[in-house]
């Protein structure tokens, strides 16, 4: 009976003269049936597999009991042996999946996924290319990317931070009573990585988004690329993108005093009055001097920075690429969906919004941004009007006296205005105006929870003096309302909003 054992002696193996030194020194070792399950499987899958190969080798979970690392080696092992045998693997390890790309002596690999996602297992072998194209590039080869192979859905994001905010929103905005949403979300390290590393693995079967900050929107050439890599063209929307590039190009901001005074304050915060100046602040403060471009602006800012055709312009772009699954922030960049946290550092920043717990308090702009998200998912289409709508809670009510609009979302509504107020009797729509005389239609700043009324007008019916006949049916408001995006909306009744691409029109059709 073999006796197998594990370590390094404490001698060399080969000791002119003193064999029995040697042996000694092994025999000291302790013995493999000594260790643990995870140890102990790890061995026998090596001994099956290169002592007596035989021309098929079936393994099934060779990850069970070991520790990530062991899986790893495993791996790589496995993957790197130069032996007559051919191996089947079934593995639901990264880890495993990891080494087996990083072995510097591969065998033939071919990678076979099931896909469970419609109810009935799949089975896609992934392209060899795509494969190939995973090993050949570092960046992807020694990334966590081998976890996306075991996930419905991945989302790529440009930075680790991106990632932990992003998968925090999908958190909070998720539906309770849904179903659960294997959704993984993974950083490429920049932006220029992030289309293809999407088209690599939407190739190995993965359905791939893509999260991108506003100023994607700057260099058209690239912006093509993009919408190239995810199966899409970009040439009808160079004019759009080149309306963007006037406008921002055009304008450059000066600081007033007091925002110059508080952008130094944010630059020197945390530093002692006694230290000397970094050549980061004072670079900070030479871009303050010089005053801040568009693209500045409009990277912070996003589509709340444009007004009139270049906002159009810019909505066009991101509806298209949100369709493509490449979603560009409309509030300008990460920092921008937090306006209450500072943006001066962005490990401070990442940091508060985790502490402080904003992360938890979606606004309906970022509840309608991870809704567009899982349409694409769930559609194959973003269709972000109808994510924005059903994020935007607003509730209205023609009562009995009077008309209330509240709002129901987690984001002040910056403006309401009431349009019309409408009812049917006996078959026919009411006649007539039926606000009070010197009623206010128009609100501003209605924050969440709170209502917005207007007061009615008592008419005279056939039957009694009052607000509405007995009979009265399908009462309904009209209302227009902005965003804290600064997009108008129209609800008719207790329809979803729908999106005024131009506004409230001009002027305002009179309250009926």
């Amino acid at each position: 009976m073999i006796k197998l054992r594990v370590g390094r002696p404490d001698v060399p193996d080969v000791l002119p003269g003193a064999g029995h030194k040697v042996i000694s020194a092994y025999r000291e070792l302790p013995l493999v049936s000594t260790q643990g399950d995870g140890f102990r499987s790890f061995v026998q899958v090596l001994l099956h597999a290169m002592v007596r190969p035989t021309p098929i080798v079936v393994i099934d979970e060779p990850e069970a009991f070991l520790h990530p690392p062991q899986a790893r080696l495993l791996g790589r092992l496995l993957a790197g042996m130069e032996v007559q045998t051919q191996l089947f693997v079934a593995t639901h390890s990264a880890d495993f999946l990891a080494g087996v790309l990083e072995a510097r002596e591969r065998r033939p690999l071919s990678i076979v996924r099931l896909d469970r996602a419609s109810g009935t297992p799949q089975v896609r072998v992934l392209a060899t290319e795509a494969v190939q194209a995973l090993l050949d590039t570092p960046l992807l080869r020694y990334s966590n990317l081998p976890s996306g192979l075991f996930y419905d859905q991945v989302v790529l994001c440009e930075a680790a931070g991106d990632c932990q905010f992003y998968a925090a929103a999908f958190d909070a905005t998720k539906d309770a009573a849904g179903t659960h949403e294997n959704t993984l979300f993974l950083q490429t390290s920049g932006l220029a990585a992030l289309t293809t590393t999407a088209q690599h693995l939407r190739r190995c079967g993965i359905h791939t988004a893509v999260i991108a900050d506003f100023d994607i929107l700057r260099e058209y050439g690239g912006l093509r690329n993009a919408f190239r890599r995810l199966g899409g063209f970009a040439d009808a929307l160079r004019n759009d993108v080149k309306a963007v590039n006037d406008f921002a190009n055009g304008t450059r901001v000066v600081p007033t005093v007091d925002g110059f005074r508080s952008a130094v304050n944010q630059s020197f915060e945390g530093s002692s009055g006694l230290a000397s100046l970094t050549s980061q602040m004072v670079d900070d403060l030479m871009k303050l001097l010089k005053g801040a471009s568009g693209w500045d602006v409009l990277k912070k800012a996003g589509l709340s920075g444009l007004q009139g055709d270049e906002h159009a312009a810019a909505q066009r772009v991101l509806d298209a690429a949100a369709d493509l699954g490449l979603f560009i922030a409309p509030c300008g960049e990460l920092e921008s969906w937090v306006r209450q946290v500072s943006n001066a550092k962005k490990s401070t920043w990442s940091r508060r919004v985790f502490e402080e717990g904003w992360y938890a308090k979606p606004t309906s702009e970022l509840r309608a941004f991870c809704e567009s998200i899982r349409a694409f998912f769930k559609d194959g289409v973003a269709d972000y009007d109808r994510a924005v709508a059903q994020a935007l809670r607003v509730n209205s009510e023609l009562g009995e006296s009077e008309a209330s609009v509240t709002n129901a979302s987690n984001q002040i509504l910056t403006e309401v205005r009431v349009i019309r107020a409408t009812a049917m009797y006996a078959g026919k729509p009411i006649p007539g105006s039926l606000w009070a005389e010197g009623a206010a239609t128009t609100g501003t700043d209605l924050a969440p929870g709170d209502t917005f009324t207007v007061k009615l007008g008592k008419m005279v019916w056939v039957e009694h003096e009052g607000f509405f006949p007995r009979e009265a049916t399908e009462l309904a408001l009209t209302v227009y309302f902005r965003d804290a995006a600064g997009l108008w909306w129209e609800r008719d009744g207790q329809a979803l909003p729908t999106r005024l691409l131009n506004g409230p029109s001009q002027p305002d059709p009179r309250p009926e």
